[in-house]
């Protein structure tokens, strides 16, 4: 978990050191930002320090991936059309949703167990609702991309655009697997996809954020010198 976070800390500090930000680079920061804050919270419950609290901040890093993750797709490719503006506040509104429900209802979270590889969340009988929002976006992200890579002409950005679909697959692949596997994982199934997503994060320092377009942060001049010479 800890190693996770680092990579994933490393990832965004690279991130802001080597490029100028746009709306594409704050994403991925974001994206990385909250998914170190997934790992410090797993990390944290595994050394009991504090329980349903790390739980419920957990939580609310996760919530926030995938409205991110199809805001990065739609920064990528620039995509703006009725569709667009339906889907950005119905996502956001959901996320603000859900979030505030993980981090305040009493009852959202019940406990949680580390198993050593993975947490296992027991939650309410609502949080099926959660599960719907959460794989209907990543849904959504993967078939938004895929039409938007064969519709694309900009060799960059279709790169860019694939290379964030195989990073979510990377993710989402491994955990159905996992689930199919096993049943007992289910309720891990947070953790266990937030494990796999470090295949992700790099993918979003090392292939998503050179084809989309940023520039990179230039070295400091000096300062003129005023000696006479």
């Amino acid at each position: 978990m800890l190693v996770t976070f680092v990579i994933e800390l490393t990832g965004s500090v690279y991130a802001l050191v080597r490029y100028r930000m746009n709306h594409v680079g704050r994403i991925v920061v974001a994206l990385l930002g909250f998914l170190g804050l997934f790992q410090v919270s797993e990390y944290m419950i595994c050394e009991k320090v504090g329980g349903v609290e790390w739980s419920r901040i957990g939580f609310f890093a996760t919530t926030m991936l995938p409205p991110l993750g199809l805001s990065l797709g739609l920064a990528i490719s620039g995509l703006k059309n009725r569709f667009t503006k339906i889907l950005r506040p119905l996502m956001w509104t959901a996320c603000g949703l859900f979030s505030f429900y993980v981090v305040f209802w009493q009852n959202a979270i019940t406990s949680e167990v580390c198993s050593g590889n993975y947490v296992i969340f027991h939650t309410n009988e609502i949080m099926w609702l959660y599960s719907v929002y959460y794989f209907l976006l990543l849904g959504i992200g993967l078939v938004g991309s895929v039409y938007l890579i064969k519709n694309t002409k900009d060799a960059k950005t279709k790169k860019s655009l694939l290379a964030l679909t195989l990073g979510t697959l990377a993710f989402l692949v491994p955990t159905v697997v996992v689930n199919l596997l096993s049943h007992e994982t289910i309720d891990a199934i947070p953790s266990i996809m937030c494990g796999f997503a470090v295949i992700f994060a790099l993918v979003l320092v090392f292939v998503v954020l050179p084809t989309s377009g940023l520039k990179k942060s230039q070295p400091t001049a000096p300062p003129p010198s005023n000696r006479r010479h």
